[in-house]
């Protein structure tokens, strides 16, 4: 038996101070050269969730196959798209008219040529008459061509109406789900927005022209095998004596089609959770030779794609050439027996052609559903799995849920926190918070310092109610947090992260995100000035009109951290929470930086989270965490005189940071 090790990696930048990926390295050495690399999904996570064991990937859900029927084609419709849907099956049955009525004049021009042909009628009137009903297949063509051309457009807008219905609901319902919904996905938010964008085009392609050929071709039978029976029942009803064995048939072969769609749509998630994370953390599979190994988990995830793709080809083929043997079988059997009829004078040739004609257009209309049906089926796999991921997130904790209605008319900022204590849900044993109190007096900056992983962060999601707290409750000037209004708390409380997000728009949009309000090019430009933007700003090609974010110009961490804090500054909110804000700066810009912030947020509650104490004012309040508890709270000056403790310890190691830069610097 040989020895296995596993190694634990967190990826986290120099301008980072907590990991945003996770890789578990397995080491068989019993096959040294093999490294078995697993990169976590490309959610971001924190250093107290890290420290807690909350997993980056989050627990599996069960989930049990249905099969998917029609009405999943129309859930997503509104009552609004009925007269839609309405006029496109009108239209429909005005196109599916047109094709019967091409049966009807073909068998009267066959009937006048028989007649002509047998010397019945003279030859001025069989062209008279003849050019008649051509004049009116003309027109019927006219119509039809105008018919149809409406009845497709219909078809497409009523598809497009049901695809942006399905995208406002998705997205509004994702709005409402709590963080903690997020946190328990299965495979990631990136391989959902994937599945659910591939599966709204499905169910818009199945609703849209599909469904309008689908809505046509069972018209057409319908329109066709009434005169066909009027004409003559014999040769119909032998006609249609093969459908009931090949419904069967069909109907057999498609009962395939769902379990393989299903089992595709599974496979191409993992696959999209594969690449998805392995190109997030590209660094990490390079640097541990991992690019094999992601390679052969994502073919893996494609083959086992394509072998079910290739169930659903063979379903879909022996659909296709069993319809064309039984349309084949049909026109030999039904010329036969029309034959035989005209033989035995029970019918005339016009009245014959008629109805083989009608007959052989109802059934081969059958035929071409063939073709359509696959996409149809996918359509109603879609919409089920749709239907299902919006019931599952209009169910359970939400966001509109669990909040307040109290608006107060004004915020002082004056916050307590009374015995609380967190742990994330996915990882509800291990206690990132124990209970604690905290106090941030109103117009007053306040300093939460400790390592990685001592919890520190977890206030900012707790204050803006991103999670629950599992005991204890917040008052925000002596109102508990859970009585007041969401979007009220979070107007007034802003929280600014150190992992800052840009958005594919200019520098100036990018900055102006953050005021709740139109603002001016001015006061941009202060904000920038504020958070010492201005040579980031000189340095770009366009200046504030400069695209910047992801497929655009990007930024330096440092840079985005200080884009961060010019945003807060234009919201200028009442409490302000700064989570590690200045931990990409250098030693002069985070000093300079603190300053401004000083100055800026003077009379105003300020929480600042950091693990940086040499920046702390002598009269500033501290409260030092280690292990989810408060081990120390003081003023700074307090805190200093006390030679044994965590504080000393950071305040300790800042100086030798200090001390060695200054080194640094000297030589």
């Amino acid at each position: 038996m040989h020895p296995k090790l596993q190694l634990v990696f967190f990826y986290s930048p120099s301008f980072i101070s907590r990991p945003l990926f996770s890789t578990v390295i397995n080491i068989d050495y019993s096959s040294p050269d093999k490294i078995n690399m697993a990169v976590a999904e490309d959610t971001v996570i924190n250093s107290e969730e890290a420290a807690a064991g909350k997993p980056a990937v989050p627990v599996t859900q069960k989930s049990t196959f249905q099969r998917s029927s029609s009405k999943h084609l129309f859930v997503f419709t509104r009552p609004g798209h009925v007269w839609m849907i309405a006029s496109a099956i009108f239209t429909a049955a005005l196109a599916a008219a047109g094709r019967a009525a091409y049966t009807i004049v073909f068998g009267r021009i066959f009937d006048l040529s028989s007649q002509w042909g047998a010397s019945a009628i003279a030859g001025h009137r069989f062209l008279s008459e003849t050019s008649q009903w051509c004049i009116y297949m003309c027109l019927i063509g006219l119509g039809m061509w105008l018919v149809s051309s409406i009845e497709l457009a219909l078809w497409v807008i009523s598809g497009e109406l049901r695809a942006r219905t399905a995208r406002d609901t998705l997205f509004g319902s994702l709005l409402k789900k709590t963080a903690e919904w997020y946190d328990m996905r299965e495979n990631g938010m990136s391989s959902l927005m994937v599945a659910v964008q591939t599966q709204t085009r499905e169910l818009q392609i199945a609703t849209s022209q599909v469904l309008g050929f689908l809505a046509v071709d069972i018209f057409v039978f319908l329109a066709c095998i009434i005169p066909a029976l009027v004409y003559s029942y014999q040769l119909t009803l032998v006609m249609l004596a093969t459908d009931v064995p090949s419904a069967l048939i069909l109907w057999t072969i498609s009962r395939f089609l769902d379990p393989a769609i299903e089992a595709q749509r599974r496979e191409l998630a993992q696959a999209s959770q594969n690449a998805t994370a392995a190109a997030t953390a590209i660094e990490l599979v390079k640097v541990y030779n991992g690019a094999d190994h992601e390679a052969f988990r994502f073919i893996s995830a494609i083959r086992q794609s394509a072998k079910y793709y290739s169930r659903q080809a063979l379903c879909n083929c022996g659909q296709l050439s069993y319809t064309r043997l039984w349309m084949l079988m049909l026109f030999v059997v039904g010329f036969f027996f029309a034959v035989n009829l005209v033989g035995k004078g029970q019918l005339t040739p016009g009245n014959a052609l008629t109805t083989f004609y009608a007959a052989l257009i109802a059934f081969q209309s059958i035929q071409i559903l063939g073709p359509q049906w696959l996409m149809v089926a996918k359509g109603m796999a879609a919409g089920q799995s749709l239907q299902a991921l919006v019931s599952e997130l209009q169910d359970g904790q939400q966001v509109d849920k669990v909040s307040g209605c109290y608006q107060p008319s004004s915020c002082f900022g004056n916050i307590h926190m009374h015995n609380v204590s967190f742990a994330y849900p996915s990882n509800p044993a291990n206690l990132v918070l124990s209970p604690s109190n905290f106090h941030f007096p109103a117009g007053e900056i306040t300093f939460v310092v400790g390592r990685s992983g001592s919890g520190k962060s977890t206030l900012g999601n707790l204050l803006l109610r991103f999670y629950e707290p599992l005991t204890g409750d917040i008052t925000v000037d002596g109102n508990t947090i859970t009585r007041l209004d969401l979007e009220w708390v979070r107007r007034n409380i802003t929280l600014v992260q150190q992992s800052s997000i840009l958005f594919r728009d200019t520098f100036f949009q990018n900055v102006a995100f953050g005021a709740p309000d139109h603002v001016s090019a001015d006061e941009v430009q202060e904000a920038c000035s504020m958070a010492l933007l201005q040579s980031t700003i000189t340095g770009m090609p366009h200046g504030m009109d400069t695209l910047i974010g992801p497929g655009a110009s990007s930024l330096r961490g440092g840079q985005r951290q200080r884009l961060a804090l010019a945003r807060a500054k234009l919201r200028d909110p009442p409490v302000l929470i700064l989570d590690e804000i200045t931990s990409g700066l250098d030693p002069v810009s985070r000093s300079l930086i603190m300053e401004a912030i000083r100055i800026w947020r003077k009379g105003k509650t300020t929480i600042i989270i950091t693990h940086e104490v040499g920046y702390i004012a002598d009269d500033e309040y501290v409260y030092v965490l280690e292990g989810g508890r408060i081990v120390q709270e003081r003023v700074r000056k307090g805190l200093a005189e006390v030679q044994s403790g965590l504080f000393a310890s950071l305040l300790a190691s800042a100086d030798d940071e200090n001390q060695s830069r200054d080194s640094d610097s000297e030589f």
